[in-house]
């Protein structure tokens, strides 16, 4: 069986998160922000991204704290 690789939780800064009584494979990527705010995967429900979908044909404009930092084809990000 195939497994979906999605993100299933961002962690903040500071955070953490802790399973008890549970085994399980759990697989984690440090994302340094600093860099890119992207999400490289389509994050699940309760993973605190932001999800923008843009339309074919169309642009996105992405701007943090009123500046503009960069253009979005067409398709579907996560922040």
């Amino acid at each position: 069986m195939a497994v979906e690789r999605k993100v299933a939780r961002v962690i903040a800064p500071g955070k953490r998160i802790v399973f008890l009584r549970v085994i399980l494979d759990v697989t984690f990527e440090l994302i340094d922000v600093r860099e890119s705010l992207q999400v490289p995967a389509r994050p699940g429900r309760e993973s605190g991204a932001v999800l923008a979908v843009v339309d074919e044909g169309n642009r996105g404009l992405m701007y943090i704290d009123g500046w503009l930092v960069r253009e979005l084809r067409a398709g579907t990000f996560a922040f």
